[in-house]
């Protein structure tokens, strides 16, 4: 009796909790998104000449650089001209624009391009417009599962700006509706959950009550609820996880193109549980946030240095870091508790996830770093936060291009444009470029052809247990 009442109404309950916190989510995403939208106009208006020169196109491609929010940046000058963060690859139309005020009262046009949305705003000295990065909506609607969530963001009297999942999804039977006004910004959100959120958080609710049954029968429900939060939370996990030594490196080989000699690693982070190996995509944002990657990277580090003893002399392992390892003094602590083990052979990728808040500290660890022979490339270039400023301040010289940027090669997709100017401006600033996720010889000739000589992927080779 008392799980067949317990089960509906946890379902019930983590129905509602998580279609909330969703909202919360996007709400959140939105206002960050405009602040720093709003940040970015405003310097470029300060900054630029408005007539496509030189000067111009570098800030362009410096602010699209800077920050995940535009997916294109541009400029159109009072005598007509356009020039844009991608070059001469994306020409944008402006068609029924629509008028629009932001967060501080000043007002702009908003309308679509090719399903996206882009902003438009005249200035005395000429117009500034950007079409914005909308790659990571899918992967909001659909966590925790696909087809959770259909959410569509209006603008007053202006119809949809953004939809985002499937729109039958509203005629589903156990369709629900919340809606939330974002007054300042003249913004409505409308968020719909519906049948697979409602399966989901069913078979949730199940296996917690058949996972804690004895309890339930002792137990009051609020009582069984904090028992599953403190014994299954994915701190706890990953707590136990560390104890168990469960982190360990699957080695990918970087080969140079031109001669398919192995250069080097990558050492990517997996977790070895209950005979599965799980990715780092299902559990590296809670490691991030709760402070646990500082202990799981040590002791990555530990099996990559064990792995190393036999490397060849020249080849390079690569281990990835994140901003809090350069604001604090955890991995030069961990190096040099090993006696500084082998410098030049040993690299570390700074992964744009989090961005660097700290750049003081930043820069006096990665000076003790550099002093001793240790060198780190900014990982997964231009798709998270403040690559072009770590290059900057942290005296940085080598970049990977992302798999994202790769897959366009031989595509429409308007990100084509993106990765040719990625490259242009590695080639710009003298700096080492290494290309992810290669899987064709169309991919790999293409690079070739642009000067990127280094190259990571499938078509070489999918990760090992040991470098070889």
């Amino acid at each position: 009796m008392v799980l067949q009442f317990a089960a509906p109404q946890l379902s019930q309950f983590k129905f509602n909790q998580l279609q909330q916190s969703k909202a919360d989510e996007i709400i959140e995403r939105v206002q960050h998104n405009n602040e720093r939208l709003l940040e970015i106009m405003q310097c470029l208006e300060n900054r630029l000449h408005f007539t496509c020169d030189q000067h111009d196109k570098q800030l362009l491609q410096e602010a699209f650089l800077n920050s995940h929010v535009p997916r294109v940046i541009g400029v159109k000058t009072p005598k007509g001209g356009i020039c844009t963060s991608m070059g001469r690859s994306f020409i944008p139309e402006f068609k029924d624009l629509e008028s629009y005020y932001n967060s501080s009262g000043d007002e702009v046009l908003v309308g679509k391009f090719n399903k996206e949305t882009i902003v438009y705003t005249p200035t005395s000295k000429g117009d500034i417009f950007v079409l914005l990065n909308s790659r990571g909506s899918p992967f909001v609607a659909n966590r925790p599962c696909d087809g959770c969530f259909l959410f569509e963001i209006h603008l007053d009297n202006h119809g949809e700006l953004t939809v985002v999942g499937e729109p039958e999804l509203k005629k589903e039977l156990l369709a629900t509706e919340l809606r939330y006004n974002f007054s300042k910004m003249q913004m409505h959100l409308h968020i719909w959950a519906g049948n697979n959120l409602h399966a989901y958080t069913t078979s949730w609710a199940y296996t917690v009550t058949l996972v804690a049954g004895v309890i339930l029968s002792l137990l009051s429900l609020t009582s069984i609820l904090l028992w599953q939060h403190y014994h299954s939370s994915p701190e706890t996990l990953l707590k136990q996880a560390i104890a168990n030594r469960e982190f360990k490196p699957a080695f990918q080989k970087v080969v140079n193109a031109v001669n398919g000699q192995t250069v080097g690693y990558e050492a990517l982070l997996r977790w070895h549980h209950r005979g599965k190996v799980i990715p780092p995509t299902a559990f590296i944002e809670v490691a991030e946030k709760s402070g646990l990657i500082m202990p799981i990277t040590g002791q990555l580090l530990e099996n990559v240095l064990k792995e190393m003893a036999n490397l060849p002399k020249g080849q390079w392992v690569t281990i990835n870091i994140v901003a809090a390892h350069l604001e604090t003094d955890s991995l030069v602590n961990t190096l040099a508790a090993m006696g500084w083990p082998m410098p030049r052979q040993l690299m570390f990728e700074l992964t744009e996830r989090q961005q660097i808040q700290d750049v003081p500290a930043a820069k006096l660890n990665m000076e003790l770093l550099l002093s001793h022979g240790y060198s780190v490339k900014i990982d997964d270039f231009g798709t998270g936060f403040g690559g072009m400023a770590s290059l900057q301040q942290l005296n940085i010289d080598a970049i990977k291009i992302d798999k994202m940027f790769v897959d366009t090669i031989g595509t429409d997709d308007l990100k084509a444009g993106v990765l040719e100017s990625l490259i242009r401006f590695g080639h710009d600033y003298h700096l080492e470029m290494i290309a992810e996720g290669v899987e064709t010889q169309e991919q790999a000739d293409f690079l070739i052809a642009h000067g990127v000589y280094m190259h990571q992927g499938y078509l070489y080779g999918k990760p090992q247990t040991t470098p070889n």
